[in-house]
């Protein structure tokens, strides 16, 4: 059993397997500590820093549109959008899904979560570029210079 008092902590017990690299952390106003699981070292492969490369570019780029999709009636929403993918198509797309028992839309439940789920996911490295650099945010080229430009920024 491990247990702890500290500054920060107040009390912790618990124990921690084979003397595991851990820390600590708040989960609705309660203090935890972890550990770090096998694999989590830090150190990523040449193919995990392109991925976070793509997947940063995404969550922006999904984001972006829902924003734009949501102030479509502004100038620059609609223009972004309509370059990009036609409003149409997105609600076409997003009422044309299946209903799951309760009436729900599956598997995408609301229209935010079928642009960054399906959308976003369609969308060419020049489209997504497109419109994070519309949005204001910088994209990273989905290459390990862009990753390191991405650590830097």
């Amino acid at each position: 059993m491990a247990s702890a008092q500290g500054r920060i902590l107040t009390s912790v017990s618990g124990s921690i397997e084979n003397g595991k690299a851990h820390y600590g952390f708040t989960r609705n106003g309660k203090q935890f500590i972890g550990c770090i699981r096998k694999g989590w070292n830090g150190y990523m492969t040449e193919t995990q820093k392109i991925q976070t490369v793509k997947f940063a570019n995404l969550t922006r780029c999904a984001n972006a549109l829902w924003a734009f999709f949501k102030d479509g009636d502004s100038a620059k929403g609609a223009s972004v959008i309509s370059g990009v993918v036609n409003v149409e198509d997105i609600n076409k797309g997003y009422y044309a899904q299946q209903r799951d028992e309760n009436g729900y839309y599956f598997p995408h439940a609301t229209i935010k979560d079928f642009i960054s789920g399906v959308v976003a996911k369609g969308l060419t490295e020049e489209q997504k570029k497109t419109v994070i650099e519309a949005a204001e945010k910088p994209y990273f080229a989905e290459t390990l210079e862009g990753y390191e430009a991405m650590k830097t920024a």
